[in-house]
């Protein structure tokens, strides 16, 4: 629970995100902090341990008849070759099913107002930006250079209608004294 309870600004610093405390998580494919880890871990031990005293492990030790023994004990033995194939196989099942089931085409208007705005908002206020970015697609659709623009054809730093579109929107989207 510590996670969840303990959370600190003082475990932003670099050198302690392997302790899993910090209130804003590094952007990174594969961190798995100790916290809350460590509790899977050591409940793995204490059971192996409780399995120990009951002598539960001798028990399935000496029972011969069992199949999944055999199956275990030669994953046990080729494991490094499990851990090498794995990702692989999974990769190459995952491109086959994205193959079968292609995931569906962002809205291109939806994905213009969002970057508009996201970008737009590092200088300004989002009203500011919401205004500016909604002015900007509407006058684009008017004009039928949405496609032309969505598609890469025009290019947006010489095209004097997009500086003309913009000049406008940003007249329009400044508040009025």
């Amino acid at each position: 629970m510590a996670p969840f309870y303990l959370r600190s600004s003082i475990f932003d610093t670099p050198a302690f995100w392997w302790v899993g405390l910090s209130e804003t998580l590094p952007r990174s494919n594969d961190y798995v902090p100790l916290l809350p880890w460590l509790a899977p871990f050591l409940a793995g031990i204490a059971i192996a341990r409780i399995a120990l005293g009951f002598g539960w492990f001798e028990k399935l030790r000496t029972d011969g008849s069992a199949r999944w023994k055999t199956i275990l004990t030669a994953a046990g033995r080729h494991s490094l070759i499990i851990y090498l194939v794995h990702q692989p196989l999974l990769f190459a099942l995952v491109y086959v099913y994205a193959l079968g089931f292609p995931a569906a085409k962002p809205d291109p208007v939806e994905a213009y107002q969002n970057n508009c705005v996201a970008s737009c908002s590092l200088q300004e206020t989002a009203a500011l930006c919401t205004t500016f970015c909604g002015c900007t697609l509407d006058k684009l659709m008017e004009e039928n250079l949405f496609e032309p623009l969505n598609e890469g054809k025009i290019n947006v730093k010489t095209d004097e209608r997009i500086a003309r579109i913009a000049g406008q929107c940003t007249m329009e989207s400044q508040p009025k004294e």
